[in-house]
């Protein structure tokens, strides 16, 4: 027994209100992994800055080394 176009457009569109929900959350998780792209780059931004930070203060601290000896 085959479907008629009428059946067949019924099962579609059960099929889209049963996914809707589950599209809405897929499009919420991409719009958090968004964010925290956003976060990652600002934190690598930052360690970045940290790492310049200690290289300057090795050389400080080379420095003074360097006057006490």
């Amino acid at each position: 027994m085959a479907l008629s176009q009428d059946d067949l457009q019924a099962i579609a569109t059960i099929m889209d209100a049963k996914l809707d929900p589950v599209k809405m959350e897929i499009a919420e998780m991409k719009t958090e992994i968004t964010g925290m792209k956003t976060e990652i780059t600002g934190m690598k931004t930052e360690i970045t800055g940290i790492k310049t930070e200690i290289t300057g203060m090795k050389t400080d601290i080379t420095g003074i080394k360097s006057e006490i000896t």
